[in-house]
């Protein structure tokens, strides 16, 4: 029924094809906005756990809308994301729903089936979209540049851009961690020359562990807000 396996993983996961589990999901974000002095509601990047047909074959098997396993997972996460956002709004208009999808954008549409292009180019499912973009501007599969720019040609409606940085990469990535202010550099680059609304950095421990690294690159990630603040005001 409602619950999925996958093989392999001990959990039991509701499956996004069902109205019910949709509406489970819809009616526990409007007790978060019913109930909590909440700002908004933040999705990470994680939405179908495998891309096994088996997952699902039984109620993809019951439908006659979609022939295409793909384009069905994909419809299934965006009616479950609008129904989330209708949900929220319904409680409190000014509470923000938002997205922060993976930076590779094709593995959204393989991997997770979140339709990101729809949600960035319709109303009624996001609000703010901050695509994980953790790459350097040498990253051979997805530049920094190129991306920040793939991601700012399918927000063609209101939806807020923010892009998330990987601040974590200074402890495990060469062309983080040799080069001082790499994130304060990205900071300033999405914002003054791709137009993004702002950025955001993970995670915590790499910039507030103590590490002498981490409190160079705090500084420059200050400095770059910093100046940005300056600039608008």
């Amino acid at each position: 029924g409602y619950l999925e396996q996958v093989e392999g993983d001990s959990h039991l996961w509701l499956d996004p094809a069902y109205d019910e589990v949709r509406q489970l999901i819809a009616e526990g974000a409007a007790e978060l906005a019913e109930n909590y002095d909440i700002d908004g509601l933040h999705f990470d990047d994680y939405f179908y756990p495998t891309t096994a047909e088996d997952f699902d074959a039984q109620c993809f098997a019951a439908q006659t809308e979609f022939d295409d396993l793909s384009q069905w997972r994909l419809n299934n996460i965006s009616l479950m994301v609008g129904e989330i956002y209708s949900a929220v709004k319904a409680v409190d208009k000014d509470i923000l729903v938002g997205v922060s999808p993976q930076g590779n954008m094709e593995n959204n549409y393989e991997y997770m089936y979140a339709d990101v292009k729809k949600w960035c180019s319709e109303e009624g499912y996001i609000d703010y979209i901050c695509p994980q973009i953790y790459f350097g501007y040498e990253n051979s599969v997805k530049p920094y540049e190129d991306t920040l720019q793939q991601w700012a040609d399918i927000c063609t409606t209101d939806v807020t851009l923010v892009a998330g940085l990987g601040a974590y990469k200074i402890d495990s990535e060469s062309e983080f961690s040799e080069n001082i202010g790499i994130i304060g550099r990205q900071i300033n680059d999405a914002v003054v020359s791709y137009n993004y609304a702002g950025a955001a950095v993970y995670g915590y421990g790499s910039l507030f562990g103590g590490s002498e690294r981490g409190c160079q690159e705090l500084k420059s990630i200050k400095s770059a807000f910093d100046k940005l603040d300056t600039s608008t005001k």
